[in-house]
């Protein structure tokens, strides 16, 4: 194997203080107390008033589709160079993946490969942020097109 990033991996001691509770708790889901500490943390970190936790970025990604509001196989342009939950998403909500190239030096959808206004515009750009490294969202603003983000590599 080749590890390409490590995990942060906080005290086992803390943990083991976690887990302690949920034993003692007997409360494993359903908006038990970490849940709730961890959406008071994040909307506060983050900036927000409503935060929805789910089970993993695939399923986030899911949510953000059907929260736009897309017309049935709307056509969502992502990276060619992203986890496989990218383009599964987009298919699992129904819509056509388009592919783009990516820039070398970051990594990310490239601004000058994307789609020009002479050419059909995508419905959606889903930029994915890899390895820490955010896309330019600014260049990804394009007119007419709601703009995501996968960002499971660079929370924080």
């Amino acid at each position: 194997m080749i590890p390409v990033t490590k995990p942060y991996l906080p005290s086992i001691k803390k943990y083991q203080y976690l887990l302690e509770g949920i034993y003692q708790r007997g409360w494993l889901t359903n908006s038990g107390p970490l849940y709730k500490e961890l959406t008071t943390w994040l909307e506060s970190y983050l900036g927000v008033k409503h935060l929805l936790i789910v089970t993993n970025g695939t399923l986030a990604l899911q949510v953000a589709l059907k929260a736009s509001k897309l017309p049935e196989r709307s056509t969502v342009l992502t990276s060619t160079f992203t986890f496989v939950a990218s383009p599964a998403a987009i298919c699992w909500e129904g819509h056509k993946a388009l592919f783009s190239d990516i820039d070398l030096h970051s990594l990310n959808l490239s601004p000058k490969i994307l789609p020009q206004p002479a050419t059909r515009q995508p419905d959606v750009i889903m930029g994915v942020h890899v390895s820490g490294n955010p896309c330019d969202v600014e260049a990804l603003d394009v007119k007419g097109a709601k703009v995501l983000y996968d960002v499971a590599h660079a929370f924080g």
